[in-house]
């Protein structure tokens, strides 16, 4: 009962949040004075202008889709994996299983602070793709403490969570923002459903098994987990590639992201007048063209 009432808390606590942040957004928006622009821009919005989005945003889609069927079905049934492959009690694994979030509570707004400073954030979405993989293969053949696999597993989702969700806005339209974001969440749902399904068919029932057979599904699951995360890897590895045919925005800082946006408006703007003095010199033209002076 106190663990249901906790969660009505924290939900009650995120939707008053929601609430502040939309208010914060609305007016925030007025204030740059784009509302008008975004709302005839998102007026116009047709479900079948998905075609829109960009090969970089489906290639993060599925870097985001994968890095996730990696971790979200390990850390379901991570506390019964260190008990029984470990044997530590079921309380005392749990808490080492929470070390992945303990420590993205502290790195995640650090590590969000230095992205917005540096950017990189292509290659930092590849540095924490690429260091999935060893947790797994870590899991799988070695008996390494459990505590130093979920610090690194932490120190992963730290910088995925600071790198890989917030590169989305960066490459979309602002008025198709709310429907990438819906399409990532479904894809990455679809993916993480999928995946715990084959981590079931592994697994199998686990209470019925002898400890040697236990461990052996348990290196199996790791085992395509380890897959998953290469599959991450590349999809990181092919939106870089992209990214960088397109100018490579997802490397850039905020001060370039400042500049680059500066210059784009600088470069409306000198369109916008261009077009106004060719009105002005087609206004002062005579109808019929050049008079040619009759003998």
């Amino acid at each position: 009962r106190k663990n249901h009432g906790l969660g009505a808390i924290l939900c009650g606590v995120a939707f008053i949040s929601a609430i502040i942040v939309s208010i914060m957004d609305i007016n925030g928006v007025k204030q740059l004075g784009d509302h008008q622009a975004l709302q005839t821009e998102s007026k116009k919005f047709k479900l079948s202008d998905i075609k829109q989005f960009t090969l970089t945003y489906w290639l993060l889609v599925m870097a985001v889709m994968f890095y996730y069927v990696s971790l979200l079905p390990f850390m379901a049934d991570a506390s019964l994996f260190v008990h029984q492959k470990y044997g530590y009690s079921p309380r005392m694994s749990s808490i080492i299983v929470g070390v992945v979030y303990d420590l993205s509570i502290v790195l995640v707004p650090i590590i969000g602070m230095i992205i917005d400073r540096i950017g990189k954030r292509g290659i930092m979405m590849l540095v924490c793709s690429f260091m999935m993989i060893p947790v797994y293969a870590v899991l799988a053949f070695t008996h390494i403490h459990p505590v130093i696999v979920t610090a690194w597993l932490g120190i992963t989702y730290s910088v995925a969570s600071a790198v890989i969700w917030p590169s989305i806005p960066i490459v979309v339209k602002q008025s198709m923002l709310g429907t990438a974001m819906g399409v990532n969440n479904s894809i990455q749902m679809l993916g993480v459903g999928g995946a715990n399904l084959v981590v079931g068919e592994i697994l199998g029932k686990n209470n019925s098994l002898t400890e040697e057979e236990r461990l052996v599904r348990w290196k199996y699951m790791m085992i395509f987990l380890m897959g998953t995360s290469i599959a991450c890897f590349t999809a990181a590895v092919f939106a870089n590639i992209s990214d960088a045919k397109r100018g490579g925005i997802l490397n850039q800082s905020r001060k370039q992201m400042l500049q680059s946006k500066y210059l784009e408006t600088e470069k409306i703007i000198s369109v916008e007048h261009s077009e106004k003095d060719n009105n002005v010199s087609d206004e002062n033209r005579p109808l019929l063209g050049t008079v040619q002076k009759i003998n």
